[in-house]
């Protein structure tokens, strides 16, 4: 059986705040204090941010699955990064992450591109994303998919202020 890309069920929640805790640890926790990395995570990815998700037609939710197990997910909506006028109705990548055990396997690359087809079908001209500074490998995999730096901002992750790069494709 191959993994099948679904959009994420209310029965689905609280598995996915695990995978989406993990996965958050893995890519971030050898970065910043268990304290920040708490913070984040009850504030991003908690049963309400994901429960308004699903309810609202403007924001989309995907799982990866594979006999059962959730592998890697996307979340994008409405963006709320600092852009320019033009690109103020762009829709908005917000997270995509996949379990290590699992990267590599061309999963991300999959959910990216039912993203974008479902935001065309949206009439959106414009996906935007953020990506951390220093997160070199997701630069790269977003450069190979058509997006290009525009500008940055600060984010918070708990009482730290990181550098993130906005992105941005014409579909």
């Amino acid at each position: 059986m191959t993994t099948i890309i679904r959009h994420v069920r209310p029965g689905d929640i609280s598995a996915l705040i695990d995978l989406a805790s993990e996965t958050f640890l893995d890519s971030f926790g050898n970065y910043h204090t268990p304290e920040n990395c708490d913070a984040f995570i009850a504030q991003s990815h908690n049963a309400e941010v994901y429960e308004k998700a699903i309810a609202d037609p403007l924001q989309l939710l995907l799982l990866a699955e594979r006999h059962g197990e959730f592998q890697a997910y996307l979340y994008a909506k409405p963006t709320t990064l600092p852009v320019s006028e033009r690109l103020l109705s762009a829709h908005e990548l917000s997270k995509i992450y996949t379990r290590r055990s699992c990267q590599g396997q061309g999963i991300g690359v999959r959910l990216l591109q039912n993203w974008e087809r479902w935001a065309k079908t949206q009439d959106q001209k414009d996906v935007i994303l953020g990506v951390w500074s220093e997160n070199h490998d997701a630069q790269r995999f977003y450069n190979r998919h058509g997006y290009n730096k525009i500008s940055e901002y600060k984010l918070s992750v708990g009482d730290v202020q990181d550098t993130d790069f906005i992105y941005h494709k014409s579909l």
